[in-house]
């Protein structure tokens, strides 16, 4: 059996240095792999605004053509543009970021946001409230008590309180006395 075994001398530092190579490999790729992350993200970064300011030329607040202000801020973050599509205010832009092995290439989309339904009905309830009569001062309900806003316990000048009051002609002087402002000194 001794004579078995003297023929598997030294197989373990084969082993270990197998295993050691595996682990070396395997942290290179790693490493690689999360160094391209933020290469993605600049490629997304650079697609972003490239579609902005593609969006900005569409909509008429840049003068100029869309797609080749696209290409001057896509370069401007270090990736080229691959493809740039305008309709109407609304902006497509591909660009393309090469960063060793890896190739990245991201897209965005820029423009007006969508009208929403709910959006609309309220633009149109405040168009007829606009336009309809006043509504009389004396027609608002009233409670009795009123609230006096005041600063935060931090910037409020020391010595003066939150008070409420019912009578009206009282609130005015609590609000005179706890006007304030960051410059101002404390009143005397």
């Amino acid at each position: 059996m001794a004579a078995k075994l003297s023929g598997e001398r030294g197989s373990g530092g084969v082993v270990v240095l197998a295993v050691g190579l595996l682990v070396l490999s395997i942290s290179v790729g790693a490493i690689g792999l999360l160094a391209a992350f933020p290469v993605r993200q600049a490629a997304q970064a650079a697609a972003d605004a490239g579609a902005l300011a593609a969006a900005d030329v569409a909509s008429g607040y840049l003068d100029g053509e869309p797609c080749a202000e696209a290409a001057r801020v896509v370069e401007a973050n270090g990736a080229s543009l691959e493809q740039c599509e305008t309709h109407d205010r609304e902006a497509v832009v591909r660009v393309r970021v090469e960063s060793g092995p890896f190739v990245f290439s991201e897209s965005s989309r820029a423009g007006p946001p969508p009208e929403r339904e709910d959006v609309r009905r309220s633009r149109q309830h405040l168009e007829a409230f606009r336009f309809s009569q006043p509504v009389h001062r004396s027609a608002r309900p009233y409670n009795g008590r009123r609230r006096v806003a005041t600063a935060p316990t931090s910037l409020r000048p020391a010595g003066i309180a939150v008070r409420e009051h019912a009578d009206p002609s009282k609130e005015r002087l609590c609000q005179a006395a706890t006007h304030w402002s960051s410059s101002s000194r404390r009143p005397k």
